[in-house]
């Protein structure tokens, strides 16, 4: 299985203690292939293992300790990052899922 992240939201999991990921669509617990860089040349990060089902929350509705975990400092740090990796997320209530992962 394949998860894509951004090398600076990979990086978080060192710097930040990055605990979960943040996702538009449910993940299937297991372990993951974790890739960045374009699609056309994909650059392998690592490996992460998704632990447990994810628990869902609309966009409005994250907290400061959600942005914590997923390794931001603000709240706002992550609805820009989000919004930004997710320019279909337009809706405040936009069903979200928090997967605890950890790298393996």
């Amino acid at each position: 299985m394949m998860i894509r992240f951004t090398k600076e939201n990979w990086e978080r999991f060192k710097t930040h203690n990055k605990t979960t990921t943040i996702r538009t669509k449910p993940l299937k617990p297991g372990v993951y292939n974790a890739y960045g860089g374009s699609r056309y040349k994909p650059e392998k990060l690592g490996q992460i293992m998704v632990e447990e089902p994810a628990v869902t929350r609309a966009a409005n509705e994250l907290i400061l300790s959600d942005a914590l975990n997923d390794g931001f400092d603000s709240l706002m740090e992550l609805g820009m990052v989000l919004g930004r990796l997710n320019p279909k997320m337009t809706a405040h209530d936009t069903i979200l899922y928090i997967h605890k992962v950890k790298v393996v």
